[in-house]
């Protein structure tokens, strides 16, 4: 004759199911020890079950909250495309020349394509895919892209632009992440100078690496942002600030096994410079 012991599989809070063992009818084996093996391995396997559960409910949380800010992250990069939109379709409105016209709408083709790629990044975050696309990238066609988008946020701080490009060969890099990073620091830097002036922003090599370096001619950094730059949500002094962008751009830099930093001087402004392997 088969007896059958069962245990219910259960935490504190709920039964998560049962477990059952058949006795074949082993004479040796009493009733109440089979008892507590069932009971003790219903236990064991109830605690494997909930922390399961619960490092998967953890690891989706955490999921989720990354997507949460890379989300905010690309609603407060998209002000820099959205920016040069607004600027050229405004001289585009006001420009009789055909040619100059057609530029122009090319120039706001290009910024909503930035702005596309920008959207499909976080697409791709939200299944799981982080990557970065290295590339072989020309820098003439970069600066000249960067600039082009660079100046509507410029002229509407009222910001003098200066562009040193020394370096005019190749690199390879993740072209539209790396734009990002450069969008971030010149608004910063024009968020800095309330009263105007100069962002420059230089491209140069230095042996087998590549430097891109930020300029401006605003006050210092503050004192309670030392060391706090590149942490997520670390703002000081801008109504609208995210504490993002400084964030963000670190992360870009490291996924490229590269560098970034910045020096201050009382009343010299910022420089943040970003160290990329050619």
């Amino acid at each position: 004759m088969r007896e059958s012991f069962s245990a219910p599989l259960s935490d504190a809070r709920r039964t998560l199911g049962v477990i059952q063992l058949v006795d074949r009818g082993d004479a040796d084996m009493a009733p109440d020890w089979l008892l507590r093996v069932v009971s003790l391995l219903a236990s064991q396997v109830a605690r494997s079950i909930v922390v399961k559960r619960d490092q998967r409910a953890a690891q989706e949380a955490g999921r989720m909250a990354l997507l949460g800010q890379s989300a905010s992250a690309m609603l407060h990069d998209l002000r820099t495309p959205m920016t040069a939109v607004g600027g050229y379709a405004e001289l585009m409105a006001g420009e009789d020349d055909f040619e100059l016209r057609r530029s122009y709408v090319e120039r706001i083709g290009r910024a909503l394509e930035h702005m596309e790629t920008m959207t499909k990044e976080v697409l791709a975050f939200a299944h799981g895919r982080r990557e970065v696309l290295m590339r072989k990238v020309y820098m003439d066609k970069f600066v000249e892209s960067v600039r082009e988008l660079l100046v509507p946020e410029t002229e509407r701080s009222g910001v003098a632009l200066v562009v040193n490009a020394e370096y005019d060969g190749s690199a390879r890099f993740d072209e539209n992440k790396i734009k990002r990073v450069i969008f971030n620091l010149a608004r910063n830097a024009c968020q800095a100078m309330e009263k105007g002036g100069t962002l420059t922003w230089s491209v140069r090599r230095a042996g087998e690496r590549l430097v891109l370096e930020c300029s401006d001619t605003g006050p210092d950094i503050p004192k309670e942002m030392a060391g706090r730059l590149f942490e997520t949500f670390a703002t000081h002094g801008k109504s609208d600030g995210t504490g993002l962008g400084l964030a963000m751009a670190k992360k870009i830099v490291d996924a490229h096994c590269g560098q970034i930093s910045c020096t201050s001087l009382p009343g010299q402004g910022a420089t943040f410079t970003i160290d990329l392997p050619l």
